[in-house]
């Protein structure tokens, strides 16, 4: 049996060498096409996450994770750059703190909002069911919420998706005024 914190090892190991490839590529291909093909691979890795069981091994979880950090380095990446350009440069510093800033109030208000999705819904699961084994009842009450969470994630996604479309560079919008 492995550690549970293996799960998270290969998915920081896949974050580390896709940020590296992630620069390159938005200098290449530039930050729509990047973002739009990133969302459609997060929307994607989410859907397969809607599908864990308690069948699932660590090792297919792991493989999961490493695929769903590709699809959000390459997305938070281009935004972030899209986002910082758009400022002027002498006030860089101060569009760099406000996006730092953030970045931790989502990360706390993310896991926060996705938790109280998951615990009410494994509590409806639970009203609703009749199930009388207690030890079944709270492993697919728990797989409830979470499947309801990857489904409240992939709306997130899509809604991200259709936001990444009416993305424009700085020097568009002027064209375009």
């Amino acid at each position: 049996m492995l550690p549970s914190g293996f799960l998270m090892l290969p998915g920081g190991v896949t974050l580390a060498l896709t940020a590296m490839v992630g620069g390159s590529l938005f200098d290449k291909i530039g930050f729509k096409p990047l973002l739009l093909t990133s969302l459609i691979l997060l929307t994607f890795i989410l859907s397969l996450f809607t599908t864990i069981s308690r069948e699932t091994t660590t090792m297919t979880a792991a493989i999961l994770y490493a695929a769903f950090t590709i699809g959000v380095d390459l997305s938070i990446g281009p935004v972030m750059t899209l986002a910082l350009n758009q400022v002027p440069k002498p006030l860089h510093a101060h569009g760099s703190a406000i996006s730092n800033t953030i970045n931790q109030v989502s990360g706390a208000i993310g896991p926060a909002l996705y938790t109280s999705i998951m615990t009410m819904a494994s509590q409806h699961f639970i009203q609703q069911s009749n199930e009388a084994n207690k030890t079944l009842l709270q492993i697919k009450s728990m797989t409830s919420g979470v499947h309801t969470v990857y489904y409240v994630a992939i709306a997130f996604a899509i809604v991200s998706f259709l936001l990444a479309l009416t993305l424009k560079k700085k020097d568009q919008q002027l064209e375009t005024q």
